[in-house]
């Protein structure tokens, strides 16, 4: 006796989402086929993510730009001060810090009561991050070098795990 009212319902409901498939498929492929630099790592950034995974304890936190803070704990499992906007604590406050972290004229003083306030054990040093910086910022004050390759750098602040 309802059944005929069900029915349509279904066929309306399965008719409706073929668009929404269609249309999710064709935004991805635009999206890769865009090769923007917010969806994808950079060879050195890949090859500093797998040096994470191998050579940092799984409780290190990391400071970098935002872009990048978004690919260290999906890729390595670690933590970071600034990623994704909805995940970050006091999101706004957290990119201004680590903004003026990455900028010119930082001390090592001031990047060490940095590294002990938010508890940073590396700073990811990328073409993101100079990008960040601006012209004249300078990594070799932020700690120990203990990765390098012809994009990254990662500095080990002097926290320990």
């Amino acid at each position: 006796k309802h059944q005929w009212p069900f029915r349509r319902g279904y066929g309306l409901l399965f008719g409706l989402s073929i668009p929404t498939h269609l249309l999710l498929i064709v935004v991805g492929l635009f999206g890769a086929l865009s090769v923007s630099p917010k969806l994808y790592l950079s060879a050195g950034e890949a090859e500093a993510m797998e040096w994470i995974i191998a050579h940092t304890p799984q409780e290190a936190v990391f400071a970098s730009s935002e872009e990048i803070g978004l690919a260290i704990p999906a890729l390595t499992g670690r933590r970071v001060i600034l990623g994704h906007p909805f995940e970050t604590p006091e999101y706004e406050t957290m990119a201004k810090v680590v903004g003026e972290v990455f900028t010119a004229g930082q001390t090592p003083e001031s990047l060490e009561a940095f590294s002990q306030k938010y508890g940073a054990f590396y700073f990811f040093w990328g073409p993101r991050e100079q990008k960040m910086a601006g012209e004249g910022a300078d990594p070799s004050q932020m700690g120990e070098l203990v990765f390098e390759n012809e994009e990254v750098k990662i500095i080990a602040a002097g926290l320990t795990p």
